[in-house]
């Protein structure tokens, strides 16, 4: 990966508000967790930078324990709509890492996730924490995974749960610990 620690470190003190920050108060399994992760999104899309995948990796376990989302969940999720790519845009207006559509959800987001317009979506800390909110909210509502990523995917889960399935197995053969 090329980047060694006191590069995060560095990088982190030019962004305090990053998520970054939490890194260095993660639980050791958490911040494993996070390792794995972030190598685990360069394996999957190589043109996702080292900052960028650790950005993105420590905002995977930090939102997922916030909302309550399984983290392997979270990742295989992300990994299926955008393959983790935080300017990711569908024809349907779906954008960000967790492809969220802004005009379906900005009300939401911009209560309970500190959103406050569409370009957030893109940016990979917010757009993993809207779409986790989500997934826990639909997790809640329809008291299944399966049915909650039919809603979270707004069509045929015949069609989505074998994909999310395969990249949740493939992120725990990489060494991610299934569960919260």
């Amino acid at each position: 990966m090329d980047l060694q620690p006191e590069d995060l470190v560095e990088w982190q003190m030019g962004n305090p508000e990053s998520n970054l920050r939490r890194l260095w108060n993660m639980e050791p399994a958490d911040q494993r967790n996070a390792s794995v992760i972030a190598l685990y999104i360069l394996h999957q899309n190589n043109s996702i930078d080292p900052i960028t995948a650790w950005r993105e990796a420590v905002s995977f376990v930090h939102y997922s324990r916030k909302y309550e989302v399984p983290l392997t969940l979270a990742v295989a999720v992300a990994n299926t709509e955008s393959h983790f790519d935080p300017g990711a845009r569908s024809p349907h207006g779906a954008a960000g890492v967790m492809q969220v559509v802004w005009r379906v959800h900005s009300h939401l987001l911009r209560a309970h996730a500190g959103l406050r317009a569409e370009k957030d979506l893109h940016d990979p800390e917010k757009g993993i924490s809207a779409g986790t909110l989500l997934l826990s909210r639909y997790i809640k509502a329809y008291g299944s995974t399966e049915r909650a990523l039919g809603r979270y995917y707004g069509g045929p889960v015949s069609r989505y749960w074998p994909k999310v399935a395969r990249n949740m197995n493939r992120v725990i053969s990489y060494g991610l610990e299934p569960g919260i």
